[in-house]
This record gives structure tokens, sequence and C-alpha cells, in this order.
């Protein structure tokens, strides 16, 4: 190649080195900042656990659908229920009483956790979209700055001689090479999109699902509890209104757990959802060699 020929290709060269120094550069330091927050997020998130709350809200509806209210009701013309038929109904709202207490306490614990996970939660997750902003913006950069120069390299190669021709076929090769770990990077920024948006989603079931732990509380604080005291005194002949009201308070109790149930699966799943995306990031990281 002629110094004429050398000095046409030189400044291309020049700036396809640079390029790949930046790409380099974003391997070897932004990725892996990115890559430790993308683990610290990945920790705090296997970290969230509601079994506790799950297996409180299960026990407590096993206990409500064995309130049998059939025993209070006298057989044949006697004037109140047996003896034993009531003994049984005393323990089985007994065994309503301490679900209560222990779903309670569930409940506030996990209002109070959900209430200082969010704060951390969300320290992560802004550092995380941060760095990953960050990086998707030096590739993008670099990703314009490839496509500029391989234009320009095949522009200049119709008319360039054959031993110039060769020497732009070469920096082209160079350059798609470039965009290909460019690429590599912007897919890897990609997962990081859907991170976020998990992040978000569950941060707004979240605290959808606190508000109906809140107003579960509530409920709990009386309701069914009240409508039983009357149940499990001395029997006199329960007016049938007694059942009548305690049933429908079971019912409407049934329904806010079931519903709290829903909400915290929704939740579970879309931690497992969270969980998949990390890990996904993870191996392109991994497969990045950062």
């Amino acid at each position: 190649m002629t110094m004429k020929h050398e000095r046409t290709l030189l400044p291309t060269a020049g700036l396809l080195l640079e390029l790949g120094k930046r790409v380099d550069q974003l391997l070897a330091q932004r990725l892996p900042r990115l890559e430790q927050w993308r683990g610290d997020l990945q920790a705090h998130a296997r970290g969230w656990n509601g079994a506790a709350l799950e297996r409180a809200l299960l026990a407590h509806l096993a206990a409500l659908a064995e309130l049998d209210f059939s025993l209070l009701v006298a057989p044949g013309l006697r004037a109140g229920p047996l003896e034993r038929h009531e003994a049984v109904f005393r323990r089985q709202a007994s065994a309503v009483a301490d679900c209560t207490q222990v779903t309670w306490g569930c409940v506030k614990d996990f209002v109070d956790y959900c209430a200082r996970e969010t704060v951390a939660a969300e320290a992560l997750v802004s550092d995380f979209v941060m760095e990953a902003r960050a990086i998707q913006r030096k590739a993008a950069e670099a990703r314009l700055a490839l496509g500029a120069v391989l234009a320009d390299v095949q522009a200049r190669e119709a008319d360039a001689g054959e031993v110039t021709r060769a020497g732009l076929a070469g920096l082209a090769l160079k350059a798609v090479s470039l965009q290909q770990r460019v690429a590599a990077i912007e897919d890897l920024c990609a997962t990081s999109h859907r991170v976020q948006g998990t992040t978000y989603q569950i941060r707004e079931e979240r605290a959808a699902l606190v508000g109906s732990l809140r107003q579960l509380a509530q409920r709990l604080g009386g309701g069914l509890l009240d409508r039983l005291r009357p149940l499990v005194g001395p029997s006199h002949g329960l007016p049938s209104d007694d059942l009548a009201r305690a049933a429908d308070e079971r019912w409407r109790l049934q329904l806010d757990l079931e519903a709290v149930l829903s909400q915290l699966a929704r939740v579970l799943e879309l931690h497992a959802a969270l969980a998949g995306a990390l890990d996904a990031m993870g191996e392109k990281v991994r497969r990045s060699g950062a």
C-alpha cells in the first residue's frame, strides 16, 4: 500500500481505534457497575418473602370454612342445641379467634416490612436505572458514529483503486465487528428496561396490597369476632338473626381474605418475573465478558 493510500485510510482507522476504545471502556468500567447494581437488586428481590402472610391467610380461610353454624340450630323440638354441638362450635370459634390474632400480627408485620423495603428498593432501582441509561446513551453514540464510518467507507470503496479498496474493506470489517459488540450492549440495556418496568409494576401492586391489608386489619378488629361472642355464650335459644348476621360476616371476611391472597399472588408472580429478567440480564453481562 502506498503512502498516499495509507494517508487516505489513516483518519478512518484512527476513528475506529478511538471508537473501539470507547466500547472497551464501556465493557471494562461501566458494565461491571451495572452488574453490581443488578446483583444488589436481585439479592434484595430474593429477600422479599410473603410466605408467612400467605400461610396465615390460608389458615384463617380454613378455620372460617370449618365454622358450622348449623351446630347451633336446635334439633327437633328442643329449645336449644345439643351441648356436644355447642362444644364443637366453641372449639371452631376459638380456632377462628386464634387465626384472627395470627393474621392481624402477620398483616402488621408485613405492612411495616413493605414500608421499610420500599425505601430500600427505590434507591436500588434508581441507581440501577441511572447506570443502565448512561451505558445505553454511550452505546447509542457509538452505534451512530460506527454507522457513519461504515457508510463513508462503503461510499469510498466504489471509487477507490484495488489496493485502497482492500484497505477500506478491512476497515469495514472492523466497523461491523464493533457494531456487533455495541448491539450486544444495547440488547443488554433493553433487558434493563424490562427489569425497570417490572419493578414499577411491583411497586403499584404492592401499594394496592398494603391498602387492602390495612382495610383487612380494620375488619379483623371487630366484625366476625363480635358476631361470634354471643353465639359461644350460654345457650338460651339464640335468635336466628344472630346466626344470620354471623354467617354474613363470615362470608364478607372470606371474600376479603381471598381478595388479599389474590393480590399477594400477583405480587409474588411479579417478583418471579423480576428474578427471571435479572437472571437473563446477568447472563448477557457474562457473555459480554464484562
